[in-house]
This record gives C-alpha cells, sequence and structure tokens, in this order.
C-alpha cells in the first residue's frame, strides 16, 4: 500500500483525555499514526473553558481559546481536538471572535504573550474519502472489569486496517 504523506495539525487533546478518559489520548495518537497523521501537540495551551468557567467569566474562556487559536495559527496549522466537548466550545468561541471589536479586545490580552489572532485559524479542508476520518470509539466493560476501548475508522473497526 502506498504511504501519502503526512497531513499535519496542531494537536490539541483536551483535558478530559488525559483525565476522565485517558485510554484516548494514547489511542488517537496510535490511531493517527496509522492514519499518516502528524500531530504536533499545542504545548501550554489552555483549557477551552467549558462549563463553568464560561458561564462565570465569557471573556475569558474566549481569551483562553483564542490563545490557543493563536498558537496553532504561529504553526500555520489546522487545529484537531479528540474532545467534543472542547470542539464545541471552541466553534462557538470562533463565532464570536469573528466580530472585529472584540476580537481586538481579546488580541490586547494576548499581547502580553506576543500572541495575536486573525479570526482565521489556517484552513485545510481534506477530502475525507482519500484521507481519513471520523473518529469514533466505544468503551466496554467486560466481567473481568477491564475496560476495553474498540477505535473505528470509515465505521469498521480499526484493526481492519
Amino acid at each position: 500500500m502506498e504511504r501519502r504523506p503526512a497531513v499535519k495539525f496542531a494537536f490539541y487533546p483536551g483535558c478530559v483525555s488525559r483525565g476522565g478518559c485517558p485510554e484516548l489520548y494514547p489511542a488517537a495518537v496510535a490511531v493517527a499514526e496509522k492514519l499518516g497523521l502528524e500531530l504536533e501537540e499545542i504545548e501550554g495551551a489552555s483549557c477551552t473553558g467549558a462549563g463553568v468557567m464560561q458561564e462565570a467569566n465569557l471573556f475569558l474562556a474566549d481569551t483562553l481559546n483564542a490563545r490557543t487559536f493563536a498558537m496553532a495559527q504561529q504553526r500555520e496549522l489546522p487545529i484537531l481536538t479528540i474532545c467534543s466537548t472542547c470542539q464545541g466550545t471552541m466553534a462557538q468561541a470562533r463565532q464570536r471572535l469573528a466580530e472585529p471589536t472584540y476580537r481586538e479586545r481579546i488580541n490586547q490580552v494576548l499581547a502580553e504573550e506576543g500572541l495575536y489572532y486573525s479570526g482565521d485559524i489556517h484552513e485545510h479542508k481534506p477530502n475525507i474519502s482519500e484521507h481519513y476520518v471520523t473518529w469514533d470509539y466505544k468503551r466496554h466493560h467486560h466481567q473481568d472489569g477491564v475496560q476495553y476501548l474498540n477505535l473505528y475508522c470509515r465505521g469498521k473497526p480499526l484493526s481492519s486496517f
């Protein structure tokens, strides 16, 4: 099988993949490698602020997301997250950050770190049928008490690739 050149992403794994679902992070890295995706983790990225922080201080949550977007933008890479909550929160923040005056207020805060978010993350829209994938996983609890994680790509178990 001919190997395609790697598609590179700014990788934002999210808090859950390191805490509440720790098997997700190594599984995602293994899947990405198998699919020829190169993941450049965004070191030092903040939590998206989903939930409590977003409710308490939306400006702060949006600033944290803009910070992560600016870090990806510096790399000229699209963001890949494996956390559906993070993806949803980031999408909401991007909508609010589309307003130039609001984004400029946030950029004043980001400037303290030498960061700037232009309002557009480098877009990469791959041909899904050629490259990849929807990420889907199912947790199973067996009688032995062990949790198993089955990964699927294009609706087929990853083990079939």
